[in-house]
């Protein structure tokens, strides 16, 4: 038989296995540990509580709020979080009353201590960590989240992408904003959507995007968004916001979806056109056997190049593995004489080496000024 000494001495050895295993390097037990020890030893309490660790809970770069202190906002921002959870409990929430707001104040961050915005820390003590589910998941990169270039348009978009993360998420947002940001190495400000939500979702928000070089032709940017959507929809995915940043002579597309997993986008350049007008012809040719062939994409286009005159036929995928260019060697004087080589270069390699041969495109070499061939592949071994 174990006597209330041991058990003690016992009770005292799991809360610093515990913090040794958790805690910082020093092995010292915070505050809020000490006492819920002392309340084990008094008490003979539930070793769960004792278990209780602190977190911390960042929500960074906040528009600043007129006529209020940033740590008044803050305080009241952790009483929202004892709230929130009270509210939204889950097997992935602890019960309220495992949840204490310790601290909740505000942080200058030195880079973006220039910008018009507050960043808040509110630390709580748990049973476990709440499961936050935000929509400014990086996997892609930060340059793949959608960025307004005025406040305006960022709130807009916000207000109807709470819409979408309740109804995706099956959760109530938490906090929704426009996170601002100022550059050091520029006078840029960017405005993001942010919104934050904690529990068990059914889909979640994800970030993705590419590069798009030059103008598109024969799109608005109506029709473009019109486009990317409906393909998002074919992958089971929605999408709430999406943007188009310009830089010199590239721009960056990004989007949010909210969706099961994560989607990529590739940009391939498949061939460049001396007219927009041969352009669009192999383009079209492009995307009806991409399609035929099963090929995935999110759309085949024509743009302005990056470099003089030319026209640039690219398509946008969803691998990076998916695609692959031959290009033979030989060239012609004009675009009539390419179109009309295209199909014996498609059979060679289709029969002779064998390749998975979807299309031959007829693109333009402006320093040569002359027409050669590439030959679009899918990867793999023809069937």
């Amino acid at each position: 038989m174990i006597s209330r000494k041991m058990r003690s001495t016992l009770k005292w050895r799991v809360v610093m296995s515990k913090h040794n295993r958790t805690g910082s390097a020093t092995g010292i037990i915070p505050l809020r540990a000490l006492m819920l020890v002392c309340g084990v030893f008094a008490s003979e309490g539930n070793l769960a509580i004792a278990a209780e660790e602190s977190f911390v809970y960042r929500v960074l770069d906040l528009p600043v709020v007129q006529g209020v202190e940033c740590d008044e906002y803050a305080m009241n921002l952790g009483a929202r979080l004892t709230e929130y959870a009270r509210r939204n409990k889950s097997s992935k929430t602890p019960d309220a009353s495992e949840i204490q707001v310790l601290d909740a104040r505000c942080f200058t961050d030195a880079v973006t201590s220039d910008a018009p915005s507050w960043n808040v820390e509110i630390t709580y003590a748990s049973a476990e960590k709440l499961a936050l589910v935000s929509t400014m998941d990086t996997e892609a990169g930060l340059f793949s989240v959608p960025q307004f270039d005025n406040l305006k348009s960022c709130e807009a978009a916000l207000e109807l992408e709470m819409v979408v993360f309740e109804r995706q998420t099956g959760l109530r947002p938490f906090i929704g904003y426009c996170r601002v940001q100022a550059y050091t190495y520029s006078s840029e400000v960017t405005a993001t959507p942010v919104i934050n939500g904690f529990g068990e979702s059914a889909a979640r928000p994800y970030n993705t995007g590419t590069e798009l070089f030059g103008r598109l032709l024969g799109h608005s940017w109506t029709s473009f968004k019109a486009l990317i959507t409906e393909r998002f929809t074919r992958l089971g995915a929605e999408v709430a916001t999406m943007t188009l940043s310009s830089h010199m002579v590239y721009s960056d597309l990004q989007i949010r979806y909210y969706g099961q997993e994560s989607i990529r986008m590739t940009n391939y350049t498949i061939a460049k056109s001396a007219t927009p007008e041969q352009c669009e012809s192999e383009r079209a040719i492009v995307d009806t056997a991409l399609d035929q062939s099963g090929v995935f994409t999110f759309g085949t286009f024509c743009s302005t190049g990056t470099i003089g005159n030319e026209f640039e036929i690219m398509t946008i995928t969803n691998s990076d593995r998916t695609l692959r260019l031959a290009s033979p060697s030989t060239r012609y004087a004009d675009f009539a004489a390419c179109t009309a080589a295209k199909p014996a270069v498609e059979d060679q390699y289709r029969n002779r080496f064998k390749r998975n041969v979807i299309t031959a495109v007829c693109g333009f070499d402006s320093d040569a000024k002359a027409y050669h061939i590439n030959v679009l592949e899918k990867s793999g071994a023809s069937s």
